[in-house]
């Protein structure tokens, strides 16, 4: 009954079989401006929530494959070149930022024979721009840092990321770096520096690690990351590397000197990992059965007063070879905001706190996931150019497909060739970026697009009615007691640091929850509160 009253409320008029375009406009999503880069296309486009077209932009580039709207209403996108030393899946090569208008305001080109930008880039708050690129290292300097003869051929590439203050209209400045190569450890050659034993040291990274399912031996692009992400309030950057099918977190607020090394910073860890999750044997801490995240990409923090904050949230992309997954885990803490060290232990945490899994948004590459302030999320099933939203209770609110091939926006009733789209970015109506913009939508991107009638529903209040807080004394002694602005129904669950689950329990429609804690050792313990209006990890100290 829900899928049929959802279509008729959007009001198709059906003059053909609907292959593109929007198919799903429930009054629970939430409202906004989805931007989207065609992979094999020339133009990026803002939608609004009816799927008509708010704003496009043409580049002589196709997507490199990222494009964000920043606070000014200027439009960042990655383009692709041709390189003849890279050409990996992701290439891209050049930054772009156009304006609101369409007008090319700069470009910047970080391509040679030794760096490559691919597949992602950040926008930091002070203007300058985290980016993603492939180093290339010979197979001497490999063999030196002791690479396996067996696992290489010519080369190999390795992540590095460069921060750029953007300069003119053609120029920048590199501000600060980090290399992998400079935090690797290996079991192979004894005389190199970075020798060790792997599983002592998850700081760093095994450098012939190999995972079967993620491509060749010795495949150059070693370890395949396709995405990058920052934390402005804990000054980190996350990393997504497919091939490892893990989640790196590293420390942004070193020099680069500092970040080059494995000491100094906020963190005390110079440029070493401070985190990793995902895939346990990546560091010998684990065996495949461990494994919980498969060429995984877009990993990215919910944003702070969000359902879900101080999570991270992703696109699992191959569990299963029949369906992807979406999820959500908060990484374990100390009383003091480091990440909780494992010990001799695979890193937490034990278990997701939200999570939604199914063949129909299946894509074994490519992808994403973003929470939105209401608690859905959003979903770019990349590999069809599919967008859904879900809410907490993983019904689906909103869904359109890309009607864009590599000629351009198809007719209704077409099924483009190449739909391909490697991330959609949902913007709320209150943005920044589109103060004083006219907003007016147009038609449908498709051509001879299916006559439907379509309301879009502000937002209205909904940072104050929809937001509920969270309110709790640390440290606690026998027992703990959290209280809510709003009566909510649920769920909760007490862990150790280790991740064993220590009590449980469900509330309804209460403003309190009080509980003893029953022979609990001194120590950090997390709260987990899942509710259809709240997702929320709480750290507690015990004395």
């Amino acid at each position: 009954m829900r899928s049929f009253f959802l279509v008729f409320f959007i009001g198709f008029s059906f003059c053909q079989a609907q292959t593109v375009g929007l198919f799903q406009n429930d009054t629970a999503s939430y409202n906004g401006y989805t931007l989207f880069a065609p992979a094999a296309f020339y133009d990026t486009y803002l939608i609004d929530n009816c799927g008509k077209e708010i704003n496009t932009w043409t580049s002589t580039y196709l997507p490199g494959l990222s494009a964000y709207i920043l606070p000014d209403g200027d439009l960042l996108r990655t383009g692709r070149v041709n390189s003849s030393f890279f050409s990996g899946g992701g290439s891209g090569g050049i930054l772009e930022r156009y304006d609101w208008d369409g007008n090319l305001e700069w470009s910047y080109q970080m391509s040679d024979s030794l760096i490559h930008q691919h597949h992602d880039i950040e926008p930091l708050p002070n203007g300058n721009i985290l980016v993603l690129t492939w180093e290339r290292f010979l197979r001497n300097q490999a063999l030196a840092a002791g690479r396996d003869t067996s696992r290489i051929q010519n080369e190999i590439w390795l992540t590095a990321i460069f921060e750029i203050q953007p300069i003119g209209s053609t120029g920048a400045n590199i501000v600060w770096e980090w290399h992998a190569m400079d935090h690797l450890i290996q079991e192979n050659t004894p005389l190199a520096a970075n020798f060790g034993i792997v599983s002592d040291h998850p700081e760093k990274i095994n450098f012939n690690y190999y995972h079967p399912q993620m491509g060749g031996i010795v495949n150059p692009d070693f370890m395949h990351s396709n995405g990058i992400d920052y934390n402005p309030e804990k000054d980190q950057i996350l990393i997504s590397s497919r091939n490892f099918s893990e989640l790196w977190i590293i420390d942004h607020s070193t020099s680069t000197q500092e970040a080059a090394g494995s000491s100094g910073g906020k963190y005390g860890k110079g440029g070493d990992l401070l985190y990793r999750f995902g895939n346990p044997a990546a560091y010998n801490r684990g065996t495949t059965n461990d494994q919980v995240f498969f060429a995984q990409h877009d990993g990215k923090w919910i944003q702070n007063g969000y359902p879900g904050f101080p999570g991270i949230t992703l696109f699992n992309n191959t569990p299963t070879q029949t369906s992807s997954a979406v999820l959500s885990f908060t990484p374990p803490e100390d009383s003091a905001g480091y990440y909780t060290s494992p010990g001799n232990q695979a890193y937490g945490p034990a278990t997701a706190d939200w999570s939604f899994q199914s063949t129909d948004i299946f894509s074994a590459n490519v992808s994403g996931a973003q929470r939105l302030p209401n608690g859905n999320t959003l979903v770019c099933s990349g590999r069809g150019g599919k967008f859904f939203e879900y809410d907490l209770q993983k019904n689906l609110v909103w869904a359109y497909r890309s009607p864009v091939d590599f000629n351009g926006p198809v007719n209704q009733g077409s099924t483009p060739l190449q739909a391909t789209v490697f991330r959609a970015e949902r913007y709320g109506e209150g943005y920044s970026a589109f103060a004083g913009r006219n907003l007016s939508p147009g038609s449908p991107i498709e051509n001879n697009p299916d006559n439907y009638t379509c309301t879009t529903y502000p937002n209205i209040g909904l940072d104050e009615d929809e937001k509920i807080e969270i309110r709790f004394l640390n440290p606690i002694q026998d027992f703990w007691q959290i209280e809510f602005s709003k009566p909510l129904t649920g769920n909760w669950v007490l862990y150790d640091l280790s991740g064993k689950i220590i009590d449980q329990g469900r509330f309804e429609k209460n403003m309190q929850i009080a509980r003893q804690v029953f022979n609990g050792q001194a120590g950090i313990y997390f709260l987990h509160i899942d509710s259809p209006k709240l997702t929320s990890t709480i750290k507690l100290l015990k004395f």
